[in-house]
């Protein structure tokens, strides 16, 4: 199993964020 640090947390979450932004303001695009 893979052993996460604090700082493996912070990058995924910001990766999870990213990902979230960029869902979102396709899907706006995509209601115009």
């Amino acid at each position: 199993m893979l052993e996460l640090t604090a700082d493996d947390l912070r990058d995924l979450d910001a990766v999870v964020h990213q990902v979230r932004a960029i869902l979102a303001r396709r899907e706006a695009a995509a209601v115009r």
